[in-house]
């Protein structure tokens, strides 16, 4: 289930909400499998309209498990941005 629900309900003032599953997972993979990483090109154009950039620092957190953190972490270096970090 995705996490929005959570972030309406409560946040940290001023973050904002990445829909893994959503916004930055191949949906059409041949393996259909939720979660597939898509091809870096498209998930380095899905941070962009985020306003992830050269010249920011990313801060991520999770409510439930420090898991989805950690994987957007992990997607952010695998697109060559290196200004993450996990709180």
């Amino acid at each position: 289930r995705s996490g929005r629900a959570d972030y309406e309900r409560e946040h940290v003032p001023g973050a904002a909400f990445l829909d893994l599953q959503g916004e930055l997972s191949d949906h059409n993979s041949p393996s259909h499998l939720r979660f597939t990483l898509p091809p870096l090109e498209q998930l380095r154009d899905a941070f962009a309209a985020r306003g992830v950039g050269d010249d920011t620092h990313v801060v991520l957190y999770s409510r439930a498990s420090v898991q989805w953190s950690t994987r957007v972490w992990w997607m952010l270096r695998a697109v060559g941005f290196d200004g993450a970090a996990v709180l």
